[in-house]
């Protein structure tokens, strides 16, 4: 397999794709993509390029050619592309979605940076604080006891000197478990655990890449049936599920959109919004304005979801410190006291 990232994939696709538009046939455009890469010296392209000359000769298709060597959702819409003759069209528009849900995806985590920070450096200190400060000052007090808060300070100090790696070991583990449930948790104890908020910004933007691919693609006149079917193979296992269940519901007649999509994925007021709206304008039309309301939903949702997590973390914060500098403060008392 070419291991080469996806964005030089992405753009080794759009230039292909500019030869493809200019009149260069298959394998025209495959040695010239090839050359040009040899001749800057750009090894995983020029492979690349080899490897879809070699499918091509044999008589496979392109994307069978590229099977292995592209991203999975890359591939599928490449195959789209060529098949509805919108190649282009359909990799901007692509790009627009994937570039949106990345920064909704950072937004959350980014106004979280400072605060934990601030967290990580309290933490250094309490450490400190029961290694060495603390120890050398009741070094000095005749009081063989200390007090509660002291302890507790020396205590927590401890674990963190001394356990550090297997608290960041554990802090790992439960977020690679989190991510994995997020994903990979199908059912509807899953869809119980949603309604009281569990993994609800990963539902929010699953529902919104479904939404506008859906979107997308049947702007593009692809049928909705072929569009889950893509889609599946594209999905996590927690959105194919989804799309399985849309699938059924498509292929047992039914005529309503909203109808089709209510599989618990979306909520009721998205829902509610694109049944209202197709019967005026339609079913591209009436996801694109969900899509679009969805996106500042889950914008708000992210904003107030930091707000939480932010008030959360300086509470802890300022419980962290209050606590120390009693702790110091009891011990330079017991100190002043044994002079």
């Amino acid at each position: 397999m070419n291991k080469i990232g996806r964005q030089r994939q992405w753009q080794w696709v759009e230039d292909y794709c500019i030869w493809l538009e200019d009149g260069s046939g298959p394998q025209e455009a495959a040695e010239a993509m090839r050359t040009q890469a040899a001749y800057f010296k750009l090894r995983a392209e020029q492979k690349l390029a080899e490897r879809l000359q070699a499918g091509l000769r044999r008589g496979q298709t392109i994307g069978h050619a590229l099977k292995g060597e592209l991203k999975p959702d890359l591939l599928e819409l490449f195959i789209i592309g060529q098949q509805y003759n919108c190649l282009t069209p359909l990799l901007n528009d692509y790009r627009d979605i994937v570039v949106e849900l990345q920064r909704l995806r950072w937004a959350f985590y980014r106004q979280l940076a400072y605060p934990i920070s601030v967290l990580f450096t309290v933490l250094l200190a309490y450490a400190y604080a029961a290694t060495h400060y603390l120890p050398r000052l009741l070094s000095y007090s005749q009081s063989r006891s200390s007090e509660a808060v002291v302890e507790w300070v020396i205590n927590i100090g401890n674990i963190i000197a001394s356990g550090w790696w297997w608290l960041l070991g554990l802090l790992t583990c439960l977020v690679m478990a989190w991510r994995w449930l997020a994903r990979n948790w199908v059912g509807r104890q899953r869809l119980q655990a949603e309604r009281y908020g569990l993994f609800a910004q990963f539902r929010a933007i699953n529902a919104l890449w479904l939404t506008r691919l859906v979107a997308v693609l049947m702007h593009h006149h692809v049928a909705l049936d072929t569009i889950f079917a893509v889609l599946i193979r594209v999905a996590s296992p927690y959105a194919g599920w989804h799309l399985k269940r849309m699938q059924q519901r498509l292929a047992q007649g039914r005529v309503s959109l909203a109808t089709v999509l209510d599989t618990g994925l979306l909520l009721p007021r998205q829902l509610f919004r694109i049944s209202h709206r197709q019967q005026f304008n339609g079913q591209r039309e009436a996801l694109v304005s969900v899509a679009q309301r969805s996106y500042v939903d889950i914008q708000r949702s992210i904003a107030y979801q930091q707000r939480v997590w932010i008030v959360l973390c300086y509470l802890l914060i300022t419980a962290l410190i209050l606590m120390l500098l009693s702790a110091v403060g009891s011990t330079m008392m017991a100190v002043m006291t044994s002079i």
